[in-house]
């Protein structure tokens, strides 16, 4: 492979991980206006919640998939937004100006999130 490739492919990878957070952040920024228990306070604490909660769901999953593989078959994937809410609490409590009151709160935008995350990649392909 040429340096050109080379070079594409690596800005392609970069742009995808930006574009992927940038979304991930507006989807926290509208969930946090919709959903009542959840507040973020401005774009940046938006963008860094996304970050921390995609580094977050990347360990959990890594580490824990074949523990909660099985966890996840047997109740037909809603354990899945369990995990969810439970790692948006986590991220609440690592992020200054991301806040999430309460399980239900977190459970609530786990499952608005999972909604809005799919109809933007339907319409957009992200």
């Amino acid at each position: 492979m040429d340096l050109i490739g080379t070079l594409t492919g690596i800005v392609g990878f970069l742009l995808n991980i930006v574009v992927g957070t940038l979304v991930s952040a507006g989807v926290l920024f509208l969930v946090s206006r919709v959903i009542r228990g959840v507040e973020i306070e401005g774009w940046g604490a938006a963008i860094v919640s996304a970050v921390v909660l995609a580094l977050g769901n990347k360990l959990v999953w890594t580490f824990f998939a074949p523990i909660l593989l099985p966890l996840t078959m047997l109740t037909l994937g809603l354990v899945v937004f369990v995990i969810n809410a439970l790692m948006l609490k986590m991220t609440a409590a690592v992020v200054r100006g991301f806040e999430v009151r309460n399980f239900g709160a977190a459970l609530a935008a786990a499952l608005a999130m999972f909604v809005i995350h799919m109809v933007v990649g339907l319409l957009f392909g992200v």
